[in-house]
């Protein structure tokens, strides 16, 4: 997977939102951005238009950045990404199963807006997967993961699936949420790319290059497997 630095201002070089590559990003004014905007629709706040006769801004409030490989725009406002709205973290990894994905896929939607409700959801997205490879329909996340573990899944992955569980747990349940504590979300996006990684396009790529081998030669490794068994 390619290697992913959230966006953050000013940060001269972060993924792009717009085309997911690391590239340079160059930094414009609040000049710029003003003569940006007029050809670049859509850039507004919480549904208003940052740019007009009523809009309150100054030249410390607002910035642009453009990307140097896809010249995608992202502008920010007090320093916070406003466009466009896509939120943290890399992009779900393409094995990721569609339930999982959409899950994922919301919890970056809100991820700027509120990082506790998106920690709250990529725990949700672990459960789920989990669930999916128990082929279980609930269950106690846990308990869930150590039998996972029971059934040989490498500890490393299953720290991943402990680290997330952890996380969600402490972002939505009473006793747990400290309100002015710090949520880094985008380090769990990460890790849930790399248990599906771990989990599933590996083995599928595993599965893909054994099934590549002739029939007679995969049942003579089936039969030799077999006297193995019985002895």
């Amino acid at each position: 997977m390619a290697k992913y630095v959230a966006p953050s201002f000013p940060s001269r070089s972060f993924t792009c939102p717009h085309c997911d590559v690391l590239a340079q990003q160059m930094l414009w004014g609040y000049g710029d951005a003003v003569g940006a905007a007029a050809t670049t629709p859509g850039m507004t706040l919480n549904g208003v238009q940052l740019f007009g006769d009523d809009a309150a801004l100054t030249d410390t409030t607002i910035r642009l950045a453009k990307c140097s490989n896809c010249h995608g725009l992202t502008m920010w406002y007090l320093e916070t990404q406003v466009f466009p709205d896509t939120g943290l973290g890399p992009p779900p990894h393409e094995d990721m199963p569609e339930d999982v994905r959409s899950l994922y896929e919301e919890a970056q939607s809100i991820s700027q807006k509120s990082p506790r409700a998106a920690v709250a959801l990529l725990r949700l997205a672990t459960e789920t997967l989990v669930l999916k490879l128990l082929g279980k329909k609930s269950g106690n996340l846990s308990n869930l993961i150590g039998d996972l573990k029971a059934r040989g899944l490498p500890e490393k992955v299953c720290n991943a699936m402990d680290a997330l569980r952890v996380a969600g747990g402490k972002a939505i349940h009473p006793g747990h949420i400290v309100l002015n504590e710090a949520i880094q979300p985008t380090p769990l996006f990460k890790l849930l790319n790399i248990i599906v990684e771990r989990l599933i396009a590996s083995e599928q790529l595993v599965d893909d290059l054994f099934k590549s081998i002739p029939t007679t030669k995969r049942d003579s490794i089936k039969q030799r497997d077999a006297k193995k068994t019985r002895t």
